[in-house]
Parts: structure tokens; sequence; C-alpha cells
């Protein structure tokens, strides 16, 4: 997703980029962009820093200069005024945490996670939600317009990271259900083409039933967002709801899913594999 959000900013202001894995960056540089050694030398050469990592704590890491980044990281570098928008999905924890030891540079942060898919990102196509002080966000917004076809400001810092995970909370609902179902369906003896033909063009038609389920019928398991990342989206709500004393009834049972699944050796695969977790148990229990 970053390199081709970061290829879209490109045509439209100067840019300048790191990666964990250097050689990464090489379509980029090709593309007119230089390239940093470190984030600190990044932050030195740029006004608004954007990151885009897998986990929180790689956020972390490389925004605060923690573990192998000591010393090299975005606030190591970073002068007053300068601005980080982290486009991670992210935790608000975690986003409240970074913006503390960035206030006290004088910086800011926006949280601005994306919704959509690689091909999205390809096409600036993307949704993108946003948090943090309204007039830092009106600065950054004409950037976040290179990247995304709707920029929604939801007002305080971190609301942006909440809906995020909350909507991803509800694909892997609507993913465990279908997968659930689907699976009901095949073990009752009725053909699975059929099954989805009719699916998709009745009421319960859905995004993942649409889009997920030919991937599912032609054992399709190439990731557009793996199980392990769900599982990690998943981990960011159970804390959230801790935090925010908030029952997770529905959330709870999913989240043991996707840990089955990545027990079951699932875990780089795309997120509807959760359906071969019920394959799995579907084989095993037959009458």
């Amino acid at each position: 997703m970053g390199s081709r959000m970061a290829a879209n900013i490109a045509r439209k202001y100067p840019l300048t980029v790191w990666n964990r894995t250097a050689d990464k960056t090489g379509g980029l540089a090709a593309k007119g962009a230089s390239i940093a050694s470190s984030p600190a030398e990044l932050a030195k050469q740029t006004t608004v820093i954007v990151t885009m990592l897998a986990t929180p704590t790689a956020t972390a890491d490389v925004v605060l200069g923690r573990g192998e980044y000591t010393g090299r990281g975005v606030l190591d570098g970073i002068s007053e005024g300068k601005i980080v928008v982290d486009m991670s999905t992210n935790s608000p924890i975690t986003i409240r945490m970074m913006a503390s030891h960035l206030a006290k540079k004088g910086c800011h942060l926006i949280d601005a996670p994306v919704m959509g898919s690689i091909q999205a990102a390809e096409e600036a196509a993307l949704t993108i939600l946003a948090s943090g002080e309204s007039a830092v966000f009106e600065k950054v917004k004409p950037l976040l317009e290179t990247m995304g076809r709707k920029v929604w400001y939801l007002g305080g810092l971190g609301s942006a990271s909440s809906l995020k995970v909350i909507f991803n909370l509800h694909l892997w609902l609507l993913t465990a259900a279908f997968s659930e179902t689907f699976s009901l369906a095949i073990r009752a003896g009725v053909d699975p083409k059929t099954t989805l033909e009719i699916w998709n063009s009745s009421n319960q038609k859905t995004y993942i039933s649409e889009t997920k389920g030919p991937k599912i019928l032609s054992g399709d398991w190439a990731a557009a967002f793996t199980v392990d990342l769900a599982l990690k989206d998943l981990q960011l709500l159970s804390e959230m709801a801790e935090e925010l004393r908030f029952p997770l009834f529905l959330g709870g049972v999913v989240r043991e899913l996707y840990k089955s699944c990545s027990a079951l050796g699932f875990g780089e695969m795309d997120f509807a594999a959760i359906f071969k977790l019920y394959e799995r148990l579907s084989a095993a229990h037959k009458p």
C-alpha cells in the first residue's frame, strides 16, 4: 500500500522516502524520489512526514527512535512546526502517546488511516479517515487528497484510528459469517458454485460474498490483507474495548477464529482463509 500511495504523492510534490527494507525504495527512486538513509534524515529533509507501517510497535519505534532505530527515529531529526501523518492502522493509545512526544518538540500528529484495496491505492481512490487539530488537518488535506478519493475529518486525535479498527471488526465479522454459512451449505451437499450465484443475486449479497466468494471457490489465497494482519487489528480492538470498558462478544469469537487460522499455518494467506478453518473442521467431523 505504502509504495503505491507514495507514488501518487510524487506526482504532485517533491518526495523523500525511507523503508525498513532498503531495496523496496528502488521503484520510487525511479519516479524521482530522494532516498533517506534513516527516519531521522527524512524528518530533517521534509516538512510533512507520512508513516505507513504494519504494526503499532513498528510505527512507534520508527517515529520515536526506539529499539533498532534508537537515535535514528523521526523524533531525532524533526524540528518545530513539522507534521507527522500516520496512515497505518494503529492503536488510538499509540497515536496519543506519539503525539505527546512530538508535542514536546513543537510538532503535530494527524492520524489518517486508509480504507481500500491495493488497487484503490494505485488509483488514488482510497477513503481516508483523519483526525487531530483541525488547523493542522487543513494544512495536510491537499497531500491526503493526492492519495484518496474521499477524505473525512473526524475531530479529535485518535478518532480516525478508532473508527478504522471498528470498521475492520465489521469486515472480519462478515468474513466469519460468510465462511461459516457457505461451509455449511457445502456440507449439506448444495453445489458451491450455484450457492454463490444465488447468494450474490439476493439481498444476502455483501462485499465479502462478491469479492472473496469467487476466490474461495477457486482456492485463491493470495493475500490482499493477511490473516495475521487481521489478527493484529483484532488485538487493537481488544485493547481499545478494554480501555472503554465495552464488551466485544462477537469480536472475541472472531478473534479466536483468526487465532486458530494462524495456528494452523494460514497466517500469510488472505483474511478470507478463515474459510479454510471451517473446511478443515468439516473434513474432520463428517458424519
